[in-house]
C-alpha cells in the first residue's frame, strides 16, 4: 500500500512540475516580442514619418490613352511623384520604373475622361496600391509612403 501511495505522489508531483514548467514557458514567451510584434513595431516606426524626411521619386510625364468616346482619341497627361522612406527604397523603386509605368497605365487605359475628371484625390490611392503591389515584403510596401499627382490634364486629339 505504501508503494502505491509513493508512486501516486511521484506521478502527481511530476505532473505538477510539468504544468508549472509549461506555465512558466508560456509567461516568459509572451514577454519576448514575437515576429508579429516586431513587425508591428516596425510598421509603427515607418508610419511616423515626417514629410520632410521623404525621398521623392518623380516619374516622367505619363501620357495615357483613355477609352475613346468619339472619333477622336482621349488622353490623360499625368505628372506623378512617389514618396519613399529612404534612398535605399528610392534605388529599388527606380529599378522598377518600367513596371510602375505599366501598372499605372493599366489603371487608366480602361477609363474615360468623364470617370477621371475632378478625381485627382481618388486617382492617388490606386496608384499607391499598384506601386506597393510590386513589392512582396510588407516592410518594403510600408516604405512607399505616398503619391502626389502634381499635374493632370486631358487632351483630345
Amino acid at each position: 500500500m505504501k508503494k502505491i501511495l509513493i508512486i501516486v505522489i511521484v506521478v502527481v508531483s511530476l505532473a505538477l512540475i510539468g504544468a508549472f514548467v509549461s506555465i512558466f514557458l508560456v509567461i516568459n514567451k509572451s514577454k519576448d516580442p514575437t515576429a508579429e510584434e516586431k513587425l508591428a513595431q516596425e510598421i509603427e516606426a515607418l508610419q511616423n514619418v515626417d514629410i520632410e524626411e521623404l525621398v521623392p521619386f518623380t516619374l516622367d510625364q505619363q501620357i495615357i490613352q483613355l477609352v475613346g468616346t468619339g472619333s477622336k482619341h482621349d488622353y490623360i497627361v499625368l505628372d506623378i511623384v512617389i514618396n519613399v522612406r529612404d534612398n535605399d527604397m528610392l534605388a529599388r523603386v527606380e529599378k522598377l520604373k518600367p513596371a510602375i509605368i505599366d501598372s499605372i497605365r493599366g489603371l487608366f487605359e480602361s477609363k474615360t475622361p468623364d470617370e477621371l475628371s475632378g478625381k485627382r484625390q481618388e486617382m492617388k490611392e490606386p496608384i499607391l496600391k499598384a506601386v506597393k503591389d510590386l513589392f512582396s515584403k510588407e516592410e518594403d510596401k510600408l516604405k512607399i509612403i505616398s503619391v502626389f499627382i502634381t499635374n493632370y490634364q486631358f487632351e483630345r486629339i
